[in-house]
């Protein structure tokens, strides 16, 4: 039995029984419940806690706010204590606490540092004038300014302790400011206390800080202008309230009595200066001190008033003199002004009438005749240095000097025209070898310009011609490439019609060279014994015609001339030859005391020496049968060349019955001057004689009238071709703007009543006054 059960107690199991193993197994297998019953009572904080954590943070504050005392601070503590505070919802309470601390703080501030005695110091320099303020190293708003950078350091401090509730709950509260703003709106409640007790004397000292510096007398650092207006005002919203009004109101007075100084005593020089260092002195305050959007209201202000309300008093009283002194200096300020206030409109006149008055007065001063392409050429430079340097090469000034110069050219006619072809013949003549062709190109161009203005053209071309003649004939010619390249140009400037003549005077010179080859390689070219002979045939129609009179050449040369004559038949059938001894020229070589001379004149005046060769003295009767010269006013001009003060070959005396005749004026005598003293080998009398020509050669407007006839007829169907029918007083109007000159109106009425009787153009039989065009 019982080994039976220890049998079974060992090896076997009772039915409906488990084992410790196996049930200790299933309660490791199954899932463990974990069961969670609320609190019998609900947990409170103690009535304590937020004034234990408020006392810590109060004595933090105090030790922010008094840095002198100060212990080091553990922000992390304070952080998390302001942080459990607000967790526990008791974030608003400590806001208020903390807004009354500060406002707390900033009240003794106030009261201690910036106290009655320190405002009214403050007020007092700010109330006197900047003359007699005293120099300091510190302006007089500094001690709000070191309350408003003490404030700001402590506040830091402030916000790195609350820096939880200021991400928090003030965040989170639309209505709730942030800590700076709240910070910034009790300072400016401090400042604004006691009707601004303290921002008017602060305000007062920051104005005259800027009063100083205007006036170049500012005091101390300018970086605590600077932080004050930007790092202070802009962050309290003083800057537009309150200082940019009296900035204005401050900077209109200061500138008005500047203005009204300048325009009382002031020189224009000096008011461009001051206006130009009041323009980067403005700017360069509000790069340094100012906010950026007052820039553009301050300089509306200084334009205003010492732009507009000045300027045209000023340039009254002394424009006329920068532009005479080429001040190119102050002329680029008077532009940057007028177009920095949109009124250069007041300039572009003035400068007009200056270029015309002035060039009117040189072209109508007839003592100076002589410089008067010199000194437009000098005027005409000053106004292009003036508009490329002073003026920014601005157009309308271009284009209105233009027009003075064309109103200042035109209004002596043909005076300009003749000084202008005159100075052409300067500058191509031999005299003017000397001066490198380059040079000579560049001064053909500047002449050129003042062509350009010229209304009557066609008189220029009358005198152009006549001296191109005489540069031709008289071998005067400095380079032939100079002469094409000024025809050249003309062609440009006015057409292949306005040069023919031009053209074919040159071509003549070729022509007349190969001619003289020819004839001097031919059999009858003449004996070596005889004087070399050179001769220019020319065409007639294309050159002026010249006063021409009677001259008994010497035998020698009136033979080459049979000659020359003779060939020139043989090679040309139905040509006919006519001499001009006005147009001739010749060499002498004379024997002087000093030695052998040669003298370049013209053939009457060498026909008059070679006379000398038999006798050593001549009256004016006995010269004008020898010479043949019918004309006595003629012989007297050619022997006044020859006895000029210039070059005395002749000498002019009196008879000697002069003594004895009392007044009765005795016959002038000529006698060789052997006796002349010159260092010269080579003299040149042909231009004494070209000078000596009388008025009445010198070509005038009236030569060229029948070019300008057919230009008149020209324009005239031109218009009427081109609109049909025209009233008298609307062609003459149009015809002004289609001619390069302005005809009269007499001249208009000549040229219709001749186009009206070729039929060119027709009368309206209703209205005399209506053309029509024929076709």
């Amino acid at each position: 039995m019982n080994a039976a059960n220890e049998e079974f107690g060992a090896g076997c199991e009772a039915p409906g029984t488990r084992s410790v193993t196996e049930e200790m197994e299933s309660n490791q297998r199954a899932p463990k419940k974990l069961i969670i019953r609320p609190l019998r009572r609900e947990p409170k904080l103690p009535q304590e806690f937020y004034q234990e954590s408020w006392t810590h943070l109060a004595r933090a504050l105090d030790q922010v706010f008094s840095p002198s005392s100060r212990r080091p601070l553990s922000y992390e503590e304070h952080y998390r204590r302001v942080e459990d505070l607000c967790l526990h919802h008791l974030a608003k309470q400590l806001y208020a606490d903390l807004q009354r601390e500060v406002d707390g703080y900033l009240e003794r501030v106030f009261r201690e540092q910036l106290s009655d005695p320190v405002l009214a110091a403050m007020l007092h320099v700010a109330q006197g004038s900047a003359q007699a303020v005293e120099p300091t190293e510190r302006p007089a708003f500094a001690p709000v300014l070191d309350v408003w950078r003490a404030f700001c350091e402590r506040f830091r401090d402030i916000q790195a302790i609350f820096l939880y509730l200021d991400r928090t709950y003030a965040a989170e509260s639309p209505q709730v400011p942030s800590l700076w703003e709240m910070a910034l709106e009790l300072f400016a409640k401090h400042m604004l206390a006691e009707q601004q007790r303290v921002l008017l004397p602060t305000l007062g000292a920051v104005l005259l800080e800027i009063e100083l510096d205007r006036k170049g007398k500012q005091r101390g650092d300018c970086s605590d202008l600077r932080a004050i207006l930007r790092e202070m005002f802009a962050p309290l919203g003083f800057y537009r309230t309150h200082f940019e009004p009296l900035f204005f109101q401050q900077t209109r007075a200061f500138y008005v009595a500047k203005g009204t100084e300048f325009v009382t005593q002031g020189t224009l020089s000096d008011y461009l200066a001051y206006f130009e260092h009041s323009t980067q002195a403005e700017a360069e305050r509000c790069r340094l001190h100012l906010e950026p959007s007052t820039e553009k209201p301050l300089f509306a202000i200084l334009h205003d008033v010492l732009g507009r309300h000045c300027v045209s008093v000023m340039m009254d009283r002394g424009l006329e003199s920068l532009l005479d002194a080429v001040s190119l200096t102050d002329l680029r300020r008077l532009y940057v002004l007028l177009r920095s206030i949109d009124e250069l409109w007041r300039l572009v006149p003035r400068y007009s009438d200056y270029i015309r008055v002035r060039g009117t007065q040189i072209v109508n001063d007839q003592a100076r005749d002589h410089e008067m392409i010199e000194r437009l050429l000098a005027l005409l430079d000053r106004a292009e240095q003036t508009e490329r340097e002073a003026f920014q090469a601005d157009v309308r000034f271009h284009n209105a000097a233009q027009t003075a110069f064309e109103a200042a050219l035109n209004t002596r006619q043909p005076t300009p025209a003749e000084r202008l072809a005159r100075s052409f013949h300067d500058l191509l003549r031999v005299s003017s070898t000397s001066i490198p062709e380059p040079d000579i190109r560049r001064k053909i161009g500047k002449l050129l310009e003042l062509f350009r203005y010229l209304s009557g053209k066609d008189s220029f071309l009358a005198f152009y011609k006549k001296y191109l003649a005489q540069r031709l004939l008289f071998d005067l010619t400095a380079s032939t490439a100079c002469e094409q390249y000024v025809v050249e140009l003309l062609r440009a400037e006015c057409g292949a019609v306005y040069v023919n003549h031009l053209v074919n005077m040159l071509k003549d010179m070729d022509l007349s060279q190969d001619l003289l080859q020819e004839y001097r390689m031919g059999p009858g070219s003449g004996s070596s014994r005889l004087p070399s002979f050179t001769c220019k045939v020319i065409t007639q129609a294309y050159w002026n015609s010249s006063e021409s009179f009677l001259l008994q050449v010497p035998p020698g040369l009136e033979s080459q001339q049979r000659s020359f004559h003779r060939f020139y038949h043989a090679r040309f059938s139905g040509r006919r030859l006519i001499w001009e001894p006005s147009l001739s020229s010749a060499e002498l070589r004379v024997q002087f005391a000093n030695g052998e001379k040669v003298l370049h004149v013209t053939l009457s005046q060498a026909v008059v020496l070679l006379l000398f060769n038999e006798r050593d003295a001549w009256t004016l009767a006995e010269l004008q049968q020898q010479t043949g010269i019918a004309d006595s006013a003629e012989l007297e001009r050619i022997l006044d060349s020859l006895s000029s003060s210039q070059c005395p070959v002749l000498i002019r005396e009196r008879g000697a019955e002069a003594a004895s005749s009392g007044p009765v004026t005795a016959p002038a005598r000529y006698r060789f001057n052997a006796d002349l003293q010159t260092s010269r080998r080579r003299l040149r009398l042909l231009d004494i004689a070209l000078l000596e020509r009388p008025p009445e050669q010198v070509p005038s407007a009236p030569v060229a009238s029948p070019d300008r006839q057919h230009q008149i007829d020209a324009a005239i169907v031109r218009l009427l071709k081109k609109q049909k029918s025209l009233s008298h007083a609307d062609l003459v109007q149009q015809l002004g703007a289609e001619l390069c000159f302005g005809p009269s109106v007499s001249d208009v009425k000549q040229r219709v009543e001749s186009l009206l009787q070729r039929e060119y153009i027709g009368r309206d039989e209703r209205d005399p006054n209506l053309y029509h065009y024929v076709s």
